[in-house]
């Protein structure tokens, strides 16, 4: 059974100095529940692909299919609060009046018990990017759209908040995309990582992760893999 399918996708955007072709010839299935990183380096198309899945975009070839309709939670690099609204009222924004109850323990799930009442300006980045994750968690989706979304944090409190995403996404199993030019966190966060690159931007490959899903940035095993990875990336340049 596939959760998504992109089925010979293309894309081509239209420019000035005429038509720039991004994606050729994308294959790519996701199972039900399976967590999937794309990887590669900026201006690879891994942002296209993920508004592809949203719906937000359409192919200019192949198609895009879900085995049901995709209720989408996306998390992008940046948080993305409206500032004249408390985080309660961000969450509440985006998600039906019946999920409105659940604000708090949303909340309290990603660290920021008792903040709902507090204005974005009042957080750090960090604490931004949780209440982000909160809020792409509270409707309970079926599709995780994750892009670079520690991108912009530093180290330490990146690390914290891929080792919460990594117990959030055990407590809450749903079929995720995760954009990254990282490989550590594609390894700490993904079932397969799927290698992209070219111009246009192609799959180059892809490396299965046999890891148990509660994971340890600095387990040999985990080390392992991540340099593997590596090697597929220069391989594929």
């Amino acid at each position: 059974m596939t959760a998504l399918q992109f089925q010979g996708v293309g894309v081509t955007f239209a420019s000035a100095d005429g038509a720039r072709e991004v994606l050729r010839g994308i294959d790519l299935q996701v199972a039900p529940g399976e967590r999937v990183a794309l990887l590669g380096r900026s201006g690879s198309g891994k942002s296209t692909l993920l508004n592809l899945a949203a719906g937000l975009l359409r192919p200019t070839q192949g198609q895009v299919i879900y085995d049901t309709p995709p209720r989408v939670g996306y998390v992008f690099q940046d948080a993305r609060l409206l500032p004249w609204l408390r985080l309660d009222q961000n969450l509440a924004l985006v998600s039906p009046p019946e999920y409105h109850p659940d604000i708090p323990s949303a909340l309290t799930r990603v660290g920021l018990a008792g903040r709902g009442s507090d204005y974005p300006g009042q957080l750090s980045l960090g604490m931004a990017q949780r209440a982000s994750l909160a809020r792409a968690l509270l409707i309970q989706p079926n599709l995780l759209l994750l892009d670079e979304p520690f991108g912009a944090l530093d180290e330490l409190t990146a690390g914290e908040l891929r080792n919460q995403l990594s117990r959030l996404l055990r407590q809450q199993p749903v079929t995720t995309l995760l954009v990254t030019h990282h490989p550590g966190e594609a390894v700490l966060l993904s079932d397969r990582v799927v290698v992209l690159g070219g111009q246009p931007t192609q799959l180059l490959g892809e490396l299965k992760i046999d890891l148990p899903p509660s994971r340890d940035p600095d387990d040999e095993g985990l080390l392992r893999l991540v340099r593997e990875l590596r090697g597929l990336i220069h391989t594929a340049d």
